[in-house]
């Protein structure tokens, strides 16, 4: 199986998750903004809020992502079981995916993955 990695540096401690499917970010604003808006995943804006050092607001994590990491930031949501991604999401096998060391969880949905947010200038090797 080939392995994938965010560019830079390599991962240390787990900072790597699985996946399936394509193996692709997004701008971390529009997920979550998608979260919070569409899925009403209220509790992304307290776990980001602890992490970011900022208010439980949408607006108040939104500009704190892009003073951190740019307005160019990405997220991705990854498992940290693979067996257990691979049952809830299948079919496929999931694929363990590194993120950068700059990457910081911004909510943890235990077995069900966490959301990962970095800088996005990183590129897929």
């Amino acid at each position: 199986m080939k392995r994938r990695k965010l560019g830079g540096s390599p991962p240390f401690k787990r900072r790597f998750g699985y996946r399936i499917g394509e193996v692709a970010s997004d701008k971390a604003a529009a997920v979550i903004r998608f979260e919070v808006e569409e899925l009403d995943n209220v509790h992304i804006l307290r776990e980001a809020a602890k992490a970011l050092n900022c208010p439980a607001t949408l607006d108040a994590v939104l500009r704190a992502v892009e003073a951190r990491w740019g307005p160019k930031a990405k997220a991705i949501w990854l498992g940290d079981n693979r067996k257990w991604i691979e049952e809830r999401y299948g079919p496929g096998r999931a694929e363990k995916v590194f993120v950068p060391e700059n990457a910081v969880v911004l909510s943890d949905l235990g077995d069900d993955g966490k959301l990962y947010v970095y800088s996005g200038e990183e590129k897929w090797e």
